[in-house]
């Protein structure tokens, strides 16, 4: 079909009257665009290009050739080959096809009127006695201004015509193929392991998913480590000042007579100073920074024990159930940091229920195997322990769910914003994961997942009560660069009974140990000092003063004696800010009372 002289026909009225067939053409182009769309099997794209470019040219032999290095491999093919087909034809050398290497050289079509006629080389020879070609169109499939291959349509029969029209609609449609078939093999590689490369849209869409989600759990990842290190950087001076007021608090009321009206305005400092200190402890335990000492407990002993101060935490009109496993749940983990992912947990739960309705605390056992795991994000292989606490309040809205665990978000007035934030840090720190479960109206489940341990669980420490132990003139060198914790710390010990050496750096402390030939019970040391850590000082004074003991304090220990949290063994260490007490305490401990 030849195209009409319209040089001299203006604006017709019927588009029809001047472009014979034009119509029905570009519906094959509108057809093979939407057939192209249908699927990403490249296969299955680039034989549709096949039937598309038969149609519209109006020949009866179509194949298409891709790249693949410096060869062409045949992907698609009208009509269907012999069973005789040469396998060196379906993958040849690009140079062995030198019409085909001109159109995807050039990036246009070439068109030969008679291959017969025309023959370059012996493999186009092969070609034209396999499948009996005569006249042949060569249009490059070209993406991007690269042809990634070409579609070669022919006649078999008789040396034919083909319009200039139709010519570049074959361009377009060739062009159309590559950019699908580019897609398509995009597609095919982010699925490799899928050989029939039938993967649906939906497939698409999901992987696009788990890239967001691994995208935000990296952020969540960076969050956590900005946290970890503005908690690190801000814990130390910040406990250390803290530890001047609740010690200097704690001084001033016992020097106080009891019916002193200051002593109401002492215990409202040393209140806020301990809520202040538990922000700081709780930011710690968020940022994985705690210093712990885990030991194998049993969740369902532990929980036992709190059950009473739970009752208490919650309030009476709160109906607690306790449903533990019937084996024992073991677990290997600081007891205290229990006690914080209980009471936190316990009391978010109480803040829903406003102050009535039902509290569940349960324990568990379960496998999670592979299979489980790759469709549930975040979850890894193994048996664990599980701590699982429910309420039957208001529930939480979908959109505050992923929220939950960030530090300092609250929904509540009063709110600190690190309850759950110290629970996820706690749970991390164990090697463990937690997943929240709620719908509003139906409450809400927290369930903790840890590492399930073997072996025979340890017994839980009762917190000290009564007297607080006194020294017997034992001497104590403290090693303190902060000059206001290194006086609050003498007087305390002096107080206690103890004789003092106090010194503001460890290369004072190594020359004073020097001089007085090590004559010390115990050192009390800080653990992060300019230019020498508490851990440096005891190995220097390892070969001086054998046998010397050492007893830690710091609100931040910057894995100087702790590794990844958990203290190292054998290691006495006291948590800043501490009180009289607690000082009293491990100074004993350290001493080996």
């Amino acid at each position: 079909m030849r195209m009409p002289d319209n040089k001299t026909v203006e604006a017709p009225k019927d588009p029809e009257e001047q472009n014979p067939g034009s119509t029905e053409e570009l519906q094959v182009i509108l057809e093979a665009s939407q057939k192209l769309a249908e699927t990403l099997d490249l296969r299955e794209v680039l034989q549709n290009a096949v039937e598309s470019i038969l149609k519209l040219v109006g020949l009866d032999s179509a194949v298409v050739y891709l790249k693949e290095g410096a060869n062409l491999r045949l992907w698609a093919t009208y009509p269907p080959l012999p069973p005789d087909f040469p396998d060196h034809l379906s993958v040849a050398p690009i140079d062995d096809h030198p019409h085909l290497k001109t159109a995807m050289e050039t990036g246009t079509h070439l068109l030969i009127n008679d291959l017969r006629e025309e023959i370059s080389s012996e493999a186009e020879g092969e070609v034209v006695r396999q499948r009996g070609l005569r006249t042949v169109l060569y249009v490059p499939m070209v993406v991007d201004s690269k042809a990634i291959g070409a579609l070669i349509v022919g006649s078999t029969t008789d040396v034919v015509d083909i319009p200039p029209r139709r010519i570049a609609l074959s361009r377009t449609l060739a062009n159309l193929a590559a950019l699908t078939a580019r897609n398509a093999r995009l597609y095919a590689e982010l699925n490799t392991y899928s050989s029939e490369l039938k993967e649906s849209l939906a497939e698409r869409i999901r992987v696009e998913e788990e890239r967001k989600t691994l995208q935000e759990e990296l952020l969540q990842a960076q969050k956590m480590e900005s946290v970890g290190r503005l908690a690190g950087g801000v814990a130390h001076d910040f406990n250390n000042m803290l530890n001047v007021i609740l010690g200097y608090t704690e001084l001033a009321i016992d020097k106080l007579p009891s019916d002193s009206p200051i002593n109401a305005y002492l215990e409202e400092v040393h209140v806020a100073a301990k809520r202040s200190a538990e922000v700081t402890r709780q930011l710690l335990a968020f940022a994985r920074k705690q210093p712990i000492a885990p030991k194998i407990i049993d969740l369902n002993d532990a929980i036992e024990s709190m059950l009473k101060m739970l009752r208490r935490l919650i309030g009476e009109d709160i109906d607690l159930r306790w449903n533990p496993s019937p084996e024992p749940v073991l677990v290997y983990m600081d007891p205290t940091q229990l006690d914080q992912i209980l009471a936190n947990l316990c009391i978010n739960a109480r803040d829903a229920l406003g102050g009535k309705g039902n509290l569940t605390i349960e324990t568990g056992i379960f496998t999670f195997d592979e299979s489980y795991c790759a469709k549930h994000q975040g979850f890894l292989p193994g048996e664990y322990s599980m701590l699982a606490v429910s309420d039957n309040g208001k529930g939480i809205e979908e959109e505050q769910l992923g929220n939950l665990f960030d530090p300092f978000y609250t929904t509540k007035e009063e709110g600190t914003g690190l309850g759950l934030a110290t629970v996820y840090g706690i749970v991390r720190q164990n090697n463990g994961f937690i997943n929240v479960y709620s719908e509003p109206g139906e409450g809400t489940t927290f369930k903790a997942f840890m590492p399930r341990k073997s072996g025979t669980p340890q017994s839980l420490e009762s917190p000290h009560r009564g007297e607080v132990p006194q020294g017997a003139g034992e001497t104590l060198m403290v090693v303190e660069d902060d000059p206001s914790i290194l006086e609050l710390t003498q007087l305390i010990l002096q107080g206690l009974g103890y004789e003092v050496i106090a010194v503001g750096s460890p290369r004072d402390a190594i020359n004073t140990l020097e001089e007085s030939k090590c004559e010390i019970d115990l050192l009390l040391t800080d653990v992060v000092m300019p230019g020498m850590t508490g851990k440096e000082l005891v190995k220097e004074l390892e070969s001086r003063c054998e046998g010397v003991k050492v007893l830690y304090m710091s609100g931040y220990t910057s894995n100087v004696i702790a590794h990844r949290g958990v203290l190292d063994e054998g290691v006495n260490f006291l948590q800043k800010p501490f009180s009289r007490e607690a000082l009293a305490i491990k100074v004993r401990a350290a001493l080996g009372d």
